[in-house]
């Protein structure tokens, strides 16, 4: 598997974490992750991992799901990134469009992700 399939692997692992499988993400986050969300917090691991299970969870329903607009996968050697535009779609909706940069660094042979930053994001005709 290539780093750029590998790296999609995870985004998408990210994204079933995010609408409902959040054990997901003990396995995908590096120990020293940080989030900085739409709002401009930042956010340790465990946090963002809280924050997911309660909020996210108490706001979406089980069928909700991620719709990928755009996604540019970008590697340097052990370090990774991901690009994307998403849209969140739940009961047949959409509740909303972020963008956002997710980073990626390989140790022994596993990626992990070490940050993820979120902005607000729209849907352009282009999409």
């Amino acid at each position: 598997m290539s780093n750029e399939d590998a790296l999609k692997a995870m985004s998408d692992l990210y994204h079933k974490g995010f609408v409902g499988d959040h054990k997901i993400f003990e396995e995908i986050l590096a120990e020293d992750f940080r989030e900085i969300d739409a709002e401009g917090n930042i956010l340790d691991r465990k946090g963002f991992i809280n924050k997911v299970k309660t909020v996210h969870s108490e706001r979406y329903s089980k069928n909700a799901h991620i719709n990928i607009l755009e996604m540019e996968v970008r590697v340097f050697g052990d370090f990774g990134m991901v690009h994307a535009l998403v849209e969140l779609i739940d009961r047949g909706s959409s509740v909303g469009v972020i963008r956002y940069t997710d980073t990626y660094v390989r140790t022994d042979s596993k990626w992990k992700a070490i940050n993820a930053h979120i902005s607000p994001g729209r849907k352009t005709d282009q999409n």
